[in-house]
């Protein structure tokens, strides 16, 4: 015998929702020159400091909620696992500290983030991928204070890139946006908006602030 749900708990998941989306903002990510942060723009006033040098204030910072967690999606095509690696061994070069290992999500947070569209547990990134046509996109979205404390982090790869042979930088430039960093202008970078074969270098300005940021002093 079936029983109908409760009529509150539609009401009560939309509470719970509206107050995550207030106590959060969700990252947009622009062209910077160089590499640089991203910034809170969503701040009523300059909370958060100038990281960078570029002028704007609230830049995008794991500040706490460190080492961070690396959950990746059960569903997560294993062709992916090689250039997920790879671009974790690249973010440790400049900043060995800064990311755990990265462990499979439990079944429940998977549904959580994946079908019920909730944020990641607090200080995790989150990888997965999606069935999303254009093979030369990922899609990032961080959640952060309004002083730009990152909080949380959902990365989708693009399920058609995955043997491809630019899948280490799409997977390298959604990590990094995960991580704080804007898109850049330069078409050779990792960060360019339009990955490619030739869009491989890191900007020295984001291995600059990786270890400025997330290195400890005793050890630069």
């Amino acid at each position: 015998m079936s029983k109908n749900p409760s009529p509150l708990w539609p009401a009560l998941a939309a509470v719970a929702l509206a107050l995550v989306l207030l106590a959060t903002c969700v990252a947009v990510y622009r062209a910077t020159a160089g590499g640089g942060l991203l910034e809170a723009e969503e701040a009523a006033q300059s909370l958060g400091p100038d990281v960078d040098g570029d002028g704007a204030p609230n830049d995008l910072v794991w500040r706490r909620h460190r080492p961070v967690r690396v959950l990746l999606s059960p569903r997560l095509d294993i062709a992916w696992m090689p250039a997920v690696e790879a671009a974790l061994r690249t973010v440790a070069e400049d900043a060995p500290e800064l990311l755990r290992p990265p462990e499979m999500a439990s079944s429940k947070i998977a549904v959580y983030v994946e079908v019920g569209g909730l944020p990641p547990p607090t200080g995790t990134i989150y990888i997965a991928d999606d069935d999303g046509t254009d093979p030369r996109h990922g899609t990032t979205w961080s959640w952060y204070a309004l002083d730009g404390t990152m909080r949380t982090a959902f990365v989708q790869l693009p399920e058609a890139a995955s043997q491809e042979p630019y899948a280490g930088a799409v997977a390298l430039h959604e990590l990094l946006h995960a991580l704080g960093f804007a898109h850049d202008f330069d078409s050779s970078s990792v960060m360019a908006p339009a990955t490619s074969e030739r869009a491989v270098e890191v900007p020295l300005r984001v291995r600059q602030l990786l270890r400025q940021l997330y290195t400890p002093q005793e050890t630069r």
